[in-house]
């Protein structure tokens, strides 16, 4: 009987947990939400880029970028940013 009883108990747990997986939660918690339609359309133009621009812009921007790396006992972090005002603070 006590066999019986922990196979019906097994049984029972794993249909449950089956059932819980089939389940949508976002079925439970709908919101009807408007599309936003602001007739704004953008279009996008062919950029033609002239020799030296480039380089030119890599000059200008390469001092405000950033890289930082953090280090801790348990690992680390590498992560990229830029400088965002005079006072030196990082936007990563």
């Amino acid at each position: 009987m006590k066999k019986r009883s922990a196979i019906l108990i097994i049984v029972t747990v794993l249909v449950l947990a089956a059932l819980a997986c089939s389940l949508n939660p976002q079925t439970w918690f709908t919101q009807s939400l408007e599309p936003v339609n602001d007739g704004v359309v953008t279009t996008i133009s062919k950029v033609i880029v002239e020799d030296g621009d480039i380089p030119s812009l890599y000059e200008a921007v390469n001092p405000g970028v950033v890289a930082i790396r953090a280090l801790t006992e348990e690992g680390g972090g590498l992560g990229t940013g830029f400088v965002w005002d005079e006072q030196g603070h990082i936007v990563t």
